[in-house]
């Protein structure tokens, strides 16, 4: 048996594939007898047919980005606080903003949907070095800002 070839996106059937199974099935109205020659499933067959308005382009997979955020989003508000910090310090830690948002601004989220949305508006997270220097028997640690 032959294998379909994968394709970039979700579906793992070619638009040629798509298109000639929906012509074969409006010309004979078989679905068993397409579903057999090409390898798909009835499932499939009947939603290309719906889909199809005789062009090719009508059988391309569109977007499956959803067209609304999600209600427990950051709000606009809560991104304009965490780039105003960021901008007036861009060396502030995730602990230091996440302290100030809670104390001044009333953030109620998690530190580590803080963290996920730092990282995603493209700021970079600073791990500062951290000496430790043993003077007669004393470990000091002496962090240094770069």
């Amino acid at each position: 048996m032959k294998s379909i070839p994968q394709v970039a996106g979700k579906s793992p059937h070619l638009l040629e594939t798509k298109y000639h199974a929906v012509q074969l099935f409006r010309r004979w109205n078989d679905a068993k007898l397409v579903c057999r020659r090409y390898h798909i499933s009835r499932a499939s067959l009947y939603r290309w047919n719906k889909k199809f308005d005789g062009t090719k382009e009508s059988l391309q997979d569109g977007s499956h980005r959803p067209l609304s955020l999600h209600p427990n989003a950051h709000t606009e508000t809560e991104l304009k606080w965490i780039k105003d910090y960021h901008h007036r310090n861009p060396n502030i830690s995730i602990c230091e903003l996440f302290g100030k948002l809670r104390e001044e601004k009333g953030y109620s989220r998690h530190p580590g949907s803080l963290y996920r949305v730092f990282v995603r508006l493209g700021y970079k997270i600073r791990f500062f070095p951290v000496t430790v220097v043993c003077v007669d028997d004393k470990a000091t640690i002496l962090s240094k800002k770069c």
